[in-house]
Order: structure tokens, then sequence, then C-alpha cells
């Protein structure tokens, strides 16, 4: 999800820029026929660029610190917090979750235009099944029962032909036949689908506006170099200013921006020599390119396996850290408790042990009731832990690296009377690495240059005999170990080998 919300960004960056770019360069030339490529080119490479990068130009900007290792470590302790005793607790509602509510009201919107969007093509064959086909002056058409705005669907030319004399006709079919004949119903449709995609971003909607009027300034052109009087045509187009209109996705004959229409048809022509301005595009995209490409590099994992040694520093100094910090965590959960009403009115006691992980960027996940005999008081604590917002006071950094940590909570819930009372308090915590996987995602382990099989326990191996250990992950652990390294490679060098009743692995079957 978080891949998907980037990508969405970097379109709509890249879309508001080139509108920008438009705007402050294009909008007021007569290149008409550059700027519908202009518009075009923006939106694919738009779509299409946060999609790869250029490794080269990633480099000639990077920043990204060489990883330092963090070590797998257990403090297991505990910090008890004070009592709260209340006369009587009232069910508290769970707070809104905004960025769902976020969420629904794009989807909702999505599909809102997705519907439209659908209603209006079935407009357009409805419309062409109740309408008589016809040909005139060499145009094929379909003549209209109602008096609608002549208009046009990729081959599709719709006009009433009895409410117009034989010169105006001519003209219509003449600008529809443009339309058709370039395609311009694929650029509509184009930009239509992505309005759907971004209707919250305005600079869509405006751009769908621009690229509308520059089809119809084009289709205007092609009338004017056929030899038709230009005033006349205008004059033309004026009178079907009451014209109602089809369908929105449709190349109207008469749109809602007549007088733009008429300015650009009067407009001196634009200079050739002006052209050179878009080139500025090129720098654009390259900056936009390089962009991506650097983000891509500073977020991307390292290669390297992290060698993990004896620090006996910085296990006290993070020893000292957590704990003193363990006593805030418990209060700020224990803000969170609400005595469940039905676990009162059953006067239903007990104790809930529930563990959670505070990722590096401060979420809480994977919340798990270790120890809970009554589903009410699990459920409790278990929404509490989820109702967390990021917890950034507790993220914590190692050299530099962030850490992921494992909790231990303790909710003890007690009935006195009619008095409830519950109590927080914090049973240990454990610094997790890519050793800590367990199941299908458990690293290969190599002690003392022997391949473990998947059933191995680190545990069995005392702390105090470890000289060093090296992680390997993902990337680097298949080119060194192959397939075994699909799930990161721990190798772990004891001060004494350790007894194994596994043979050494041979020399030939070791994947460099």
């Amino acid at each position: 999800m978080e891949t998907l919300f980037i990508y969405i960004v970097k379109v709509n960056i890249a879309l508001t820029v080139f509108y920008l770019l438009y705007m402050l360069l294009f909008s007021k030339d007569t290149f008409i026929r550059l700027r519908r490529y202009y518009f075009l080119s923006a939106i694919i490479f738009s779509l299409s660029y946060p999609l790869f990068t250029v490794s080269a130009l990633g480099s000639m900007f990077d920043w990204k610190e060489e990883p330092v290792a963090t070590e797998t470590s257990v403090y297991i302790g505990e910090i008890s917090t004070g009592e709260w005793i209340v006369d009587d607790v009232e069910e508290v509602a769970t707070p809104i979750d905004w960025t769902i509510v976020a969420k629904n009201i794009l989807l909702v919107g999505t599909l809102f235009l997705s519907l439209r969007l659908l209603w209006q093509l079935f407009s357009i064959v409805r419309i062409k099944s109740h309408s008589e086909k016809r040909s005139l002056f060499g145009y094929l058409f379909y003549h209209l029962k109602d008096m609608i705005t002549p208009f046009s669907f990729f081959n599709w030319i719709f006009v009433n032909s009895e409410s117009h004399n034989e010169k105006e006709l001519k003209q219509i079919l003449l600008h529809e036949h443009t339309h058709a004949r370039q395609w311009h119903s694929l650029d509509i449709l184009l930009v239509e689908m992505l309005r759907i995609a971004f209707w919250w971003n305005p600079v869509v909607w405006l751009m769908k506006r621009d690229m509308a009027i520059n089809l119809e300034y084009l289709a205007d052109q092609a009338v004017i170099e056929e030899g038709v009087e230009s005033t006349e045509y205008q004059y033309h187009l004026l009178q079907l200013t009451n014209h109602e209109t089809a369908v929105q996705i449709v190349n109207n004959f008469n749109v809602s921006q007549l007088k733009q229409r008429i300015i650009m048809m009067n407009r001196n022509k634009t200079p050739m020599r002006k052209l050179a301005k878009y080139l500025s595009v090129l720098p654009l995209a390259l900056l936009l390119i390089t962009a991506n490409s650097v983000y891509a590099q500073q977020n991307e994992p390292t290669q390297e396996p992290i060698e993990i040694k004896d620090k006996d520093a910085n296990e006290k100094s993070r020893f000292h850290q957590v704990t003193e910090n363990l006593d805030k965590l418990a209060d700020i959960l224990k803000s969170e408790v609400n005595y469940p009403q039905v676990a009162k009115e059953r006067r239903i006691e007990g104790d809930v042990i529930v563990s959670f992980i505070i990722e590096v960027d401060g979420s809480t996940i994977n919340p798990k009731v270790e120890i809970g005999e009554f589903p009410a008081l699990n459920q409790e604590a278990l929404r509490v832990i989820n109702s967390m917002p990021k917890l950034t006071q507790f993220m914590y950094t190692e050299d530099g690296e962030p850490l992921r940590i494992k909790y231990n909570s303790h909710f003890n819930f007690r009935l006195d009377g009619e008095k409830a009372s519950f109590d927080v308090a914090m049973r240990g915590y454990s610094v997790l690495t890519i050793a800590d996987k367990t199941g299908e995602d458990k690293p290969l382990f190599i002690v003392d240059g022997v391949k473990m099989d998947k059933e191995f326990d680190m545990s069995k191996i005392d702390r105090s005999d470890v000289e060093h250990r090296t992680i390997y992950q993902k990337e680097a652990a298949i080119a060194t170990y192959g397939e075994e390294g699909k799930n990161g490679a721990v190798m772990i060098t004891t001060k004494k080998k350790m007894k194994s009743p596994q043979e050494p692995v041979k020399e030939d079957e070791v994947v460099v």
C-alpha cells in the first residue's frame, strides 16, 4: 500500500509541474498540434517514470550512509506502574481512523466517476441505436432526431441534418470528420480515466479542460484550411449556443469555451523560432527521472552483509535507554484502557499478556495474546495496542541504524465491589533482526562453516560463546548461498567450535 501511495504522489507531482510549465510557456501560442502531443506525452511520462530508475543518476546524489549492524540482544525486566482506581468505567468508542475515512472517500469518488463514464458510453450507444445512418458530401453520419449539438465519438459522427442548411452542414461534417480522422476521442478517454484515478487533484480537471478545447482548435483549424471563411464559420458557431450537449466524453461541435475558440481563430501565428521553448520539457523530464532515481537509491535495502560484533558499551546504553522508557510506554497503554462493560456485568477478572512490535517508523504491528483466558479482556487489550498512533518517542537506533523492538505487556483487570481497576506493566523487550524470523521465513544459519537445518534453534548457542555474527540480507544471501539464502542468512563464528551432529558442507556444495 505504501508503494502505491508513493507512486500516486510521484505521478501527480509530475502532472502538476507539466501543467504549470504549459500555463507558463505554451498556453498562449498557436502551436496547437504540438500542444496536443505535449499533453499526451506529459500524461504517459507521468504514469511511467516512477516505474524505472537510472542508477547512474541516483549515484550522483548518493547520501546514503554505509549500514552499521545492530545486534540481537534480549533483556527481560519488569517495571510495574501504579494502580488506577475508578468508581465507574464507561465504554469509550473506538477512535476514528481518519486514514481509512480518507481512503473510503477517494474510493467513492473513483467509483462514482467510473459509473458516470460507463453511463456516458452507454448513452452514446443508445443514441446510435436510435439514429438513422446517412451519407452526405462523402461523409457517413448518424442523423439525430433531437436538437442536440453535433458531436463525434471515434468514427461515429452525429448531427441533426435537417436543422442546418447545406453550407452549415458541410462545415459541421468537416469539423467532426477531423475529430474522427485524428482520433481525438482517444485523448478524451485517456484524460477521463486519469481524472477517475486522480479526481482529487484539481490539475487533472484543468488539464482535461485544456486538452478538450485544444482538440476543438485543431478541428476549427482544419475547417479554415479547407477554405471556409473564418467570420462566416464563427457566426455559425454562435447559432449553436442554445443546442443541448449530448454527453461530456464526446467531441462537441459547440463547446462552452466558444470565446477561446474564436480568439484562437483570429490570433496571429506564433513565430517558428519560439518552438525552441518546447525544449524546456527535456530538463524537466530529466529532473523528475533524477529525483525518482535518487529516491529509489536512498530507500533500497543494502546489498551488503551486516557485520555484527560485540559492543558492550552500546548494549548498556541501549538497555538503559529502553528500560527507562518502559514505564512511559505502560502509561500510554494504560491511558487507553477501558474495563469492558460485559466483563464488569459478569464479574470477570483476569490477566492478559500481549506481545507487539514497534517498527522502525514507530508503528505498532503484530499484537498477539500470549496469555489470556477471557475473550472480553483479550479483545480490550488488543484494542488498546491496535489503537496506538505511531509511537515515535519509542524509536531507537544503534550506531545510526533503527531498531525493531518486541515488547511484552501485562494487562491486569480487577473488580472490588462496584469499583473496577486495571493495571499495565511492561514485562520485557527484545531487539529483533533477521535472525528472529521463524517458520517458512526462517533464514539460513551457518555456524562455524556448517549449514544448519530448518529445525536449528539459535538459543542453543550461549551468547557468551559467540565471537561475531554476520547477517546477510536477502540479495546478498542469494548471491552467496543460492536459493537457500532466499530468506537471508546468519553466519555465526563461535569462540570455540560448537559440536554438531551435521557434517561440514563440502566445498563443491558451497554457492559462491
